[in-house]
């Protein structure tokens, strides 16, 4: 967070940028019910790999997918929704359909900008699927 706002200090927004470092749920559901100062432009989803291991995977997907649709909740139209995963046992078809299911369940109109994997620094080896674990969506609302 302190380079985040050193970041923010540096590019001369950080009178327009507001960093919240928080419990997720907690957070998401103030920001649904316009508890926050301010209603954001863009949230930044980035939860900790919630699977540890293929037994734990159902368990963690219905916890994404339920913190992707508190998301999209609160986020204006126009705004966007930036969600990350760092799990080997997340394929990448698996986390489009969390992403999916999370839109579905908001309500919300939704628009797939952009889904990327990991850079080249973490290269994903051919007949290894495991190592292909990052993922990262954008999700304009409307």
């Amino acid at each position: 967070m302190e380079w985040a706002k050193k970041n923010a200090e540096l590019n001369g927004v950080s009178d327009t940028v507001v960093f919240h470092r928080d419990d997720a749920e907690r957070l998401l559901s103030a920001m649904k019910k316009g508890e926050l100062p301010d209603q954001p432009d863009i949230v930044l989803l980035d939860p900790p790999a919630f699977v540890k291991s293929r037994k734990a995977l159902p368990q963690a997907v219905g916890l994404y997918v339920k913190l992707v649709k508190m998301a999209l909740e609160g986020i204006k139209p126009g705004g966007y929704l930036a969600f990350s995963t760092c799990s080997h046992h997340i394929s990448r078809e698996l986390f489009a359909d969390i992403i999916r299911q999370g839109v579905s369940k908001s309500g919300r109109t939704a628009v797939l900008v952009e889904l990327r994997g990991q850079a080249k620094d973490h290269p994903i080896l051919i007949g290894m699927p495991e190592t292909e674990y990052l993922h990262f969506a954008l999700i304009q609302l409307r």
